[in-house]
């Protein structure tokens, strides 16, 4: 099990995770973010 505790701007993440794989910590957060970004881009994206 691996913990960790990052900051983004004033947000504190803290993430746990129960892992079998070679991806980091790092890697996997990134991964999550930009999968969330593009689930839910922002409001005005694309628009001039």
């Amino acid at each position: 099990m691996q913990e960790t505790e990052f900051k983004i701007g004033e947000v504190t993440y803290e993430v746990t995770r129960v892992f079998s794989g070679e991806k980091s910590m790092g890697e996997l957060i990134a991964d999550r973010l930009v999968e969330s970004y593009s689930e839910n881009p922002t409001f005005d994206e694309g628009h001039t």
